[in-house]
């Protein structure tokens, strides 16, 4: 994938989290039964106080216009794709996520993976609902590919978590303590010594293969997802525990399976990268608190 597309998709799911953030506060976490009083006391001091009214007021002052914006956004580009029949398959979504991921873990971007499956449905729908009416020859995809294949190639992940001792004595306790049933992050936190992944239950995150540790390769080798080693891996910190959370292997991406990718980025290079979903609104009739729909 080209750097100009990669940072469109992460600039629209950073622009997307507020109104899924919306979304999640507006559709699960208040129960349709609540009721709610604009007189009632949300924050108190000496001799003051701050209703619910003029704390959701000053909310709406700030950001009012700009989460409504995004939630009618979400609403129009679900119907309008329900409408012209686009469905994102899991198996796309989860190439994109694995291409931030990928990413995210290189640069340290402060890019929130919450809901980041749900960021890229949409964003894939706002584009192919962008899209759908340019049409780009078969040839210009395929030669596409060719010149870009080594963006359709994945690296190889692994999600580690590791609890660090002085010992080889205090590791084989810890595996024991393990096996008898206690939850590695429990663990982690009470006993590893390394401070910057102690309080996080033992969790080193995503990295690739090749910046990991090679002592750390070689044990986890034959574990399953959730499995950890039952024997202590000698490091220059000491001895550890380590548990294979998760990996993801190397793999490459066939034409057939990043031709809806290359379709859309191509097209969304000749639209200049504009991906406004309020283009979608004139279609569905919208009509807002702030104005016209355009």
């Amino acid at each position: 994938m080209k750097a100009k597309h990669l940072w469109l998709i992460i600039f629209g799911l950073a622009a997307a989290n507020v109104l899924f953030i919306s979304l999640l506060i507006s559709e699960k976490s208040v129960p349709a039964s609540a009721q709610f009083s604009d007189q009632e006391i949300v924050a108190s001091m000496d001799n003051d106080s701050i209703s619910r009214g003029a704390w959701l007021q000053e909310l709406e002052d700030m950001y009012g216009k700009e989460t409504l914006e995004e939630m009618i956004s979400i609403r129009v580009v679900r119907s309008l794709a329900k409408k012209y029949s686009i469905e994102v398959p899991e198996e796309e979504i989860e190439r994109e996520y694995n291409v931030i991921y990928d990413f995210y873990r290189d640069t340290d971007s402060s890019l929130q993976l919450d809901n980041l499956r749900e960021q890229i449905e949409y964003s894939i729908l706002l584009e192919e609902l962008l899209t759908k009416d340019v049409e780009i020859p078969e040839a210009e995809l395929k030669e596409f590919y060719e010149n870009h294949r080594s963006s359709y190639e994945d690296r190889h992940f692994y999600h580690l978590s590791h609890i660090v001792l002085h010992t080889k004595e205090e590791a084989e306790t810890a595996i024991s303590e393990l096996k008898r049933g206690s939850g590695f992050s429990v663990l982690a936190k009470e006993k590893s010594t390394d401070g910057s992944t102690a309080g996080k239950g033992g969790d080193m995150g995503y990295a690739a293969a090749e910046k990991l540790p090679e002592e750390y390769l070689r044990a986890i080798k034959s574990l399953e997802d959730g499995e950890f080693t039952v024997t202590p891996v000698e490091t220059s910190e000491g001895f550890a525990v380590v548990m294979l959370n998760e990996e993801r292997k190397a793999g490459s991406t066939t034409f057939q399976e990043a031709r809806s990718r290359i379709r859309r980025e191509i097209a969304l290079q000749q639209m200049d990268g504009n991906m406004d979903a309020k283009k979608l609104w004139e279609e569905s009739g919208v009509s807002w608190l702030y104005g016209e729909s355009k």
